[in-house]
């Protein structure tokens, strides 16, 4: 099974959606303990939902993983599928071993990549898998009055949420 040591890390690619304040928190930890991606990639955005979403849930016109990720002179790739040739050919030439998907990734990633010799994912996903798995788990958590919350870090597979579980952490409603 594969593996991995986080001081090990140096060359990695960190995914997140766009306006994701939990990637955004993802990355900025990372940052803290010296961690810095090679490259930030982002899925591109629609103009017009943009302006209107930053500003009235972020209070800015900008989206806050790239102001955040520009301030820390990362690198920013946006892109219309994780699965496209450009991808695959940036992982072959950098050599990238690892990639974290922080705060979720709108698509998923299909056989070319995960069966790329020694490419390790991992996800974190916002509920206690094997619970609420896939996209919009806050609203199902909230919709069926769970008094238990967390988050799950896993290994990506080829389904949805459903590698071998790294860590779950509980946090409980008040």
């Amino acid at each position: 099974m594969k593996s991995i040591k986080l001081k090990n890390i140096n060359n990695f690619l960190y995914l997140s959606r766009n306006y994701n304040i939990i990637g955004l928190q993802i990355l900025k930890s990372l940052i803290r303990i010296n961690k810095k991606p090679s490259y930030l990639i982002l899925p591109k955005i629609k103009k017009d939902r943009k302006v209107k979403y930053n500003k009235k849930i972020f209070n800015s016109e900008k989206e806050p993983l790239e102001k955040f990720a520009r301030s820390e002179n990362l690198k920013i790739i946006r892109v219309n599928s994780f699965n496209s040739k450009i991808i695959l050919r940036l992982i072959k030439k950098l050599n990238i071993r690892f990639i974290f998907i922080g705060g979720g990734w709108p698509e998923i990633i299909k056989n070319k990549i995960l069966k790329l010799p020694k490419i390790i994912i991992i996800n974190t996903h916002p509920s206690l898998l094997p619970n609420y798995r896939g996209a919009d788990v806050h609203r199902w958590q909230i919709l069926n009055n769970e008094k238990i919350f967390g988050i799950t870090f896993h290994f990506v597979d080829k389904f949805i949420d459903n590698g071998r579980i790294i860590l779950k952490r509980k946090i409980f409603a008040s």
